[in-house]
């Protein structure tokens, strides 16, 4: 009865705690390497610590310097792409067609300008993944 019951602690529990603790720890060195930091060093972390408190330690620290400087250049070109694609948009002429008449450029709503955008995105919404 004793060889059953270590079989069945290990199938239904270590094993399944054993795979959890793994994409825990996957987890946090996925997290550590989006913030510039070493994933293996915070895997072999969480994996013989804590992954909590990895996960905690990793929110806590934030992005590394050479990582927020390289988000804010990303940014920046994605603003410069959404402005050119902007002023292109506004440099031609729509056609109206309940009017049957062209619309200048300083007739288009400002809403209309800014909503040109060919992913259907928001800065922001790139900022985010």
């Amino acid at each position: 009865m004793g060889d059953l019951t270590a079989f069945v602690l290990t199938i239904f529990v270590l094993i399944p705690v054993g795979i959890t603790l793994l994409i825990c720890c996957c987890f946090c060195a996925e997290a550590a390497s989006d913030k510039g930091r070493n994933g293996a060093g915070w895997f072999f972390a969480a994996f013989f610590g804590s992954s909590i408190l990895a996960a905690v330690l990793l929110i806590a620290l934030g992005d590394t310097q050479r990582k927020r400087e390289q988000k804010i250049l990303r940014d920046e070109e994605l603003r410069e792409f959404v402005r050119r694609r902007n002023t292109h948009q506004a440099s031609t002429p729509e056609r109206n067609s309940h009017q049957d008449e062209y619309i200048t450029p300083n007739q288009q709503s400002t809403d209309e300008s800014r909503s040109f955008n060919p992913y259907a995105k928001t800065i922001g919404d790139m900022y985010k993944r």
